[in-house]
């Protein structure tokens, strides 16, 4: 079953709109006390053992190879709290992510981000593709409407876009220039 949508504020702040995620924040902290049981170095991370110990006895024994594939994302052999939550809510936006990730760790991160992987040629190519049939005047950026009209066309949602194009428009220009789409693709659909 689909984790449960409603509008949380982190920490009841009025006017909080910085804090505000679609997902329920009582959901993520019981995915974190779970993490938190699974943990048991409390190191901020499970690891393959810790994983197995926790399903020994459930109906999951003996499936834990499967499981801690499926969650390690970075394939560095330990689970984050992160990860857990990428599995659990996979359509969230990586700003839902870290608001989230807010409410259940309020000093941030347990450790520093992995780094990231860099794009192939093949894939660069790709996007400059993209981003040359999304940019309908031919200027060179995408403005909202064109970001938003090509990518509903192609069966997303109006809101998440909006909030991608708020996320990666980095220099506050209102348009998404190429090194930015190049982020918002990479970090957002190629993982």
């Amino acid at each position: 079953m689909p984790p449960k949508k409603s509008f949380s504020n982190a920490g009841g702040q009025k006017g909080g709109k910085h804090n505000v995620s679609k997902y329920s924040k009582k959901e993520v902290l019981q995915l974190k006390a779970v993490f938190d049981l699974e943990d048991t170095d409390k190191s901020g991370e499970v690891s393959f053992s810790e994983l197995t110990k926790s399903f020994e006895g459930s109906n999951l024994d003996g499936s834990a190879g499967t499981v801690f594939e499926k969650l390690d994302l970075d394939g560095d052999g330990t689970l984050t709290f992160m990860e857990y939550m990428k599995l659990y809510y996979p359509y969230a936006s990586k700003k839902d992510l870290e608001i989230m990730h807010g409410w259940a760790c309020p000093k941030g991160p347990q450790r520093p981000p992995t780094p990231e992987a860099a794009l192939s040629e093949d894939q660069l190519a790709e996007i400059r593709e993209i981003f040359c049939l999304y940019d309908t005047n031919g200027d060179g950026v995408l403005e909202r409407a064109e970001l938003v009209s090509a990518m509903v066309a192609t069966g997303y949602d109006e809101d998440e876009i909006e909030d991608l194009f708020d996320e990666y428009d980095t220099d506050g220009s209102n348009r998404v220039e190429y090194g930015e789409f190049c982020q918002m693709v990479k970090q957002s659909f190629i993982q």
